[in-house]
């Protein structure tokens, strides 16, 4: 699929042996590796005379390998695993250069930037693609560090690859994803690249405004970098539709925009002296009934707070208010009741902007949801006015955030705890009757207003017994057999003794809040159940649930 080989095509030869039949083509994937890369002929039925050549990657850790051969006596399809085959190699190092440019602020950050390739092996938290590619940012070269947005590395699970300078590919893991801002951090060996002249990035925080010069410095599919001199058009707050399936949407953030742009795959803005003034970042969102994106600049001050998350060390996860808001201006805030001395304060505060704070949405199930409302008017944290995104953010990092608000014409405080959000993502997916389920994301609670309880239904697989009988993705489910289940431990509890062509009672509810029953049949011998859950040494799948079967 990574390859784009679909449905409808006859493979002729596999790393240069040819496939007359299955026998020829098991013994070939028998003596494949994990990771190891081999050439695949193959020619599409809509097109037999035309024959294509494609590199696949043998793949032993997300997906099993069976061979099925029917019994014309019972019409039942027993399987049999292939073989493990071998350990695989590890790589060996490798050293590359950069290719050659006359721009004096290409040659400075064109040791920093690295293409990011990603493969999700499943579609999990909303996401819609399998396969992704971007621009990397190096921020730490020691420790392999390489931070990109989250529109190339969307979740934790997939397989990573970096491809410095066009020649050199190397592994990459995924190490953090940001809980609520566009951004991933990925890491790589970086024995892996020998002597290839890598460099941490240098940064500048200084802000930038509409009319500075900038410079775009990105990497185009080729793998040639581009750079062209340009000028900020503004620096604006991100506003984009709520999906109609949940998925990662970022809010409380301004980016900034450029007059005119490359083609680029993502990249950063330089200012004068080549240093990185912004991540050049794409940003995913929902424009009618398709998806489409737009690329603009995360201000390095949001970057490097991100990457020294992890170079710290201690916990990969940062704080939130679980507050969506929005810039409402001040006229607006003195038509609410805002008093004369609060309008004041805020004007002298950022008298450029000239701006307050106003919640409107809530993350269902936080602190936050319960002492703050829609509308609220945010006027200072811990007595010191704000009026900016990263100023709550900056507060927020304190386990409670001491808020003067305006509610309904009054001035008021309130104490709000804060939330820590792990970096890691989802670390847990269970498939099910052809189901793929997860906890519920947190894009659920902020997008739709729904409690983190019961087992979300992420994906399910045409002809599976899920697809068949109604269990469709965006479900939850609650209840099974009338015993409630608002985790994935209670759910594998319930289901892990259930027998082959067992019936199953679910109680599900939809992203209306509206419940209802359904009656599945299982099917474990062609949709067994399967656990992947990711520790310390990665992902690591769990087949071994064995339940009575039924021939």
């Amino acid at each position: 699929g990574n390859e784009a080989i679909s449905r409808g095509t006859v493979i002729t030869a596999l790393n240069n042996t040819p496939t007359q039949t299955l026998d020829a083509f098991e013994a070939i994937l028998d003596t494949l590796a994990d990771g190891d890369k081999v050439a695949m002929r193959y020619f599409s039925l809509s097109d037999p005379r035309r024959e294509v050549e494609s590199v696949i990657t043998m793949d032993r850790d997300w997906f099993g390998v069976r061979r099925c051969t029917r019994d014309p006596h019972s019409g039942f399809w027993p399987c049999h695993d292939l073989a493990k085959g071998p350990q695989p190699t590890p790589q060996q190092p490798g050293t590359t250069s950069f290719a050659e440019t006359d721009d004096l602020r290409g040659k400075t950050i064109m040791p920093s930037l690295v293409l990011v390739d990603f493969d999700m092996p499943y579609q999990i938290d909303g996401v819609r693609g399998t396969h992704y590619v971007g621009t990397g940012l190096v921020v730490d070269a020691q420790r392999g560090l390489v931070v990109v947005d989250r529109n190339t590395v969307p979740a934790s699970i997939g397989d990573v690859n970096l491809i410095f300078a066009g020649s050199l590919e190397v592994p990459g893991k995924v190490v953090m994803i940001h809980p609520y801002h566009n951004l991933s951090l990925v890491s790589y060996d970086p024995k892996l690249i020998g002597d290839t002249p890598v460099r941490s990035a240098t940064f500048t925080t200084a802000p930038l405004a509409p009319g500075d010069p900038i410079w775009l410095a990105g990497l185009k599919r080729n793998h040639q970098l581009a750079v062209q001199e340009t000028t900020v058009a503004s620096v604006d707050a991100l506003s984009v539709p709520v999906p109609s399936v949940p998925w990662f949407r970022d809010f409380n953030i301004k980016l900034v925009s450029i007059t005119n742009q490359l083609a680029t795959i993502g990249g950063v803005l330089l200012d004068e002296e080549g240093r990185v003034a912004a991540l050049w970042a794409d940003f995913a969102f929902q424009n009618g009934k398709k998806i489409a994106s737009v690329l603009r600049g995360i201000p390095t001050d949001l970057v490097m707070e991100f990457a020294d998350v992890v170079k710290r060390g201690g916990p990969l996860s940062m704080r939130s208010l679980e507050a969506e808001l929005y810039l409402t201006s001040l006229v607006d805030a003195r038509r609410r009741g805002l008093p004369e001395q609060w309008l004041k304060k805020l004007a002298a505060h950022s008298p450029k902007r000239r701006e307050v704070l106003s919640v409107t949405r809530l993350v269902a199930g936080t602190p936050a949801s319960r002492l703050l409302r829609e509308s609220d008017l945010l006027l200072a944290a811990g007595g010191v006015p704000i009026s900016d995104f990263r100023e709550v953010e900056k507060a927020a990092q304190a386990a409670v955030m001491k808020l003067t608000i305006l509610r309904s014409g009054e001035v008021m405080d309130v104490d709000v705890p804060t939330v820590e959000l792990s970096g890691r993502g989802t670390d847990r997916i269970v498939g099910w009757a052809g189901a793929l389920m997860q906890r519920p994301p947190r894009a659920l609670a902020a997008q739709r207003g729904f409690l983190d309880e019961g087992i979300y239904v992420a994906w399910t697989w045409w002809g599976s017994p899920a697809n068949h009988f109604g269990l469709a993705g965006t479900l939850r489910i609650v209840e099974v057999d009338g015993v409630a289940v608002p985790d994935l431990d209670s759910f594998l509890k319930v289901v892990s003794g259930k027998a082959d062509r067992e019936s199953v009672r679910l109680k599900v509810i939809d992203l209306g809040g509206r419940d209802r029953v359904l009656t599945l049949k299982l099917d474990l011998h062609y949709w067994p159940m399967f656990e992947l859950r990711r520790s310390a040494d990665g992902w690591q799948r769990r087949d071994d649930f064995v339940p009575p079967m039924v021939h």
